[in-house]
């Protein structure tokens, strides 16, 4: 993750870019049912949890 901003009077404003390198990253895995139930191994039924896609935006915010 990178990002770069400014603060003046108050304002801020952010610009970023999260996951650069686009990196697939399994951040955990888990099974709607059972193991039992479901199955295990390859022919079990996972789900993985992975990181967000490469993003990029801006923020813009204001201290009062």
């Amino acid at each position: 993750d990178i990002s770069t901003g400014l603060e003046r009077n108050g304002l801020s404003l952010v610009l970023f870019i999260d996951n650069v390198f686009d990196e697939r990253a399994i951040n955990g895995r888990y099974t709607e049912c059972a193991v039992g139930t479901c199955g295990a191994g390859p022919e079990g039924i996972f789900y993985d949890v992975v990181a967000r896609p490469m993003t990029g935006g801006i923020r813009i915010g204001q201290r009062f």
